[in-house]
């Protein structure tokens, strides 16, 4: 498993010592992130490494670093993410001060009976005077968590909280986290009609297929709320935005571009789909799961027996399969696009792609979902809407590579007013009929 490590490296104290030590790390194919200064003077520095470990062997790491220049000695320093999530990542905090008597008046008895009368029969007053209109409810069962696995409802909670604070730092939601101990779809889907005084949308997360497919119809059709499963929709948007970039970058057209999918999965056909609907040339695809093609067939695309055919026929390929490795370098077109998305060790690493070829190449930790799902959940409660359609979808990737500079396919989650632009295009991609109601925190608020 990829993971980031820290070392701490003591080293003698002598030009071109640290050159050494750099190309050292190279060379066993790590990657440097960041370099801190501990402490240096006339004969030792103290430096911690961070690097980008790519599965490699940490020991073998740390023994090349010592042997390749004397006196210097290497400790690994414990896992900083897992002290980063101690105590959780989330808290409950209050929007107003309550710092007096008079406050708590406001807040509680006597004055919390006035807003209880106006909100108990009126669902715009409801979203007006209390949290509901900017509470998400984010599930999961932990059926598959990131490249993990099977962990449960216990195991996906970190992952669930991560969602949660992005929620929270980029658009102004409040991310209602709960890892769910059932598997039952009647269950699942009883639980959230309990709670639905308390939410105006629903996020899905790390659910395996097929039960995610028909979990995410059942919410959607029966609780009229929008409902985005992350894993397929916020994963499909913000590859099709890399699609786009990429052929802007090319100066390509996708009405030119025979697209390829390699992996149909609840990820995989999502991506499929939503690129389909922007309209390139053809579509071809593979997996080996006869249910999962007999899924695929209706979107319209070339079903190939193969991994290889789809390298073959496809100007640009997206790999969402969960196996590392799976594309050989050597079925690289020259020119074709690739992206490899499986976290954390995708089906062809980047610099593999190019080396075969490739005009373009990048892997899921790059093609990040987090920079489309809040923007796209802001933006359908702000309009009312009651499910995310294609051309919600659309708008969002447009916006996302809109944002793109001329160094990267994509923004940087961080871009000031990022999320907020999604929003606002995803809220205007809604219809009049696919309304529900005035939406009760507009973007300008935010």
């Amino acid at each position: 498993m990829s993971a980031d490590v820290t070392l701490r490296i003591r080293m003698p104290h002598k030009a071109g010592t640290l050159a050494k030590i750099s190309a050292e790390i190279g060379r066993a194919g790590a990657v440097i992130g960041d370099l801190d200064t501990v402490h240096t003077d006339s004969i030792y520095s103290i430096r911690d490494v961070t690097v980008e470990t790519q599965g490699l062997d940490v020991d073998k790491l740390k023994a090349s670093i010592e042997g390749a220049v004397p006196g210097t000695r290497v400790t690994v320093l414990p896992d900083r993410s897992v002290d980063f999530h101690v105590g959780g990542k989330l808290k409950l905090v209050p929007s107003r001060p309550v710092k007096t008597l008079a406050d708590m008046r406001l807040a509680y008895t006597p004055g919390v009976a006035t807003v209880c009368t106006k909100v108990a029969h009126d669902d715009a007053a409801l979203r007006r005077y209390t949290s509901v209109g900017r509470n998400v409810l984010v599930l999961s069962d932990g059926s598959r968590v990131l490249g993990l696995g099977d962990l449960g409802p216990k195991g996906v909670i970190p992952v669930l909280e991560g969602k949660s604070i992005f929620y929270a730092e980029f658009v102004d939601l409040n991310g209602l986290s709960f890892g769910i101990d059932s598997r039952d779809v009647d269950r699942v889907v009883e639980m959230c009609r309990i709670l639905r005084p308390n939410y105006s949308a629903i996020h899905l997360e790390d659910i395996a297929a097929p039960r995610c497919f028909e979990l995410e119809a059942r919410l959607q059709d029966e609780l009229h709320v929008p409902v985005l499963h992350d894993d397929r929709h916020g994963t499909a948007v913000v590859a099709a935005a890399a699609v786009l970039s990429a052929l802007h970058v090319l100066g390509r057209r996708l009405e030119d571009t025979v697209v390829g999918q390699v992996g149909l999965g609840a990820a995989g056909y999502t991506i499929l789909e939503l690129l389909i609907e922007l309209g390139p040339k053809g579509a071809v695809a593979y997996d080996p799961g006869a249910e999962a093609v007999a899924r695929a067939k209706p979107l319209g695309a070339k079903i190939c027996p193969t991994v290889h055919d789809v390298m073959n026929e496809a100007d640009l390929v997206v790999a969402a399969t969960g196996r590392a490795g799976l594309i050989k370098k050597e079925w690289v077109r020259p020119g074709q696009v690739v992206f490899a998305l499986t976290n954390p060790r995708p089906e062809i690493r980047p610099h593999d792609a190019l080396a075969a070829g490739a005009a373009l190449a990048s892997e899921g930790a790059a093609i990040n979902n987090v920079l489309a799902y809040p923007g796209l959940m802001r933006g359908a409660i702000d309009a009312g809407a009651v499910r995310f359609t294609p051309a919600m979808k659309i708008a969002a990737a447009k916006a996302l590579a809109v944002h793109a500079n001329a160094d990267d396919l994509l923004p940087s989650p961080f871009m000031p007013g990022l999320h907020l632009d999604v929003a606002k295009a995803v809220a205007a991609a809604v219809l009049p009929s696919e309304r529900a109601a005035k939406a009760a925190v507009p973007v300008a608020t935010a």
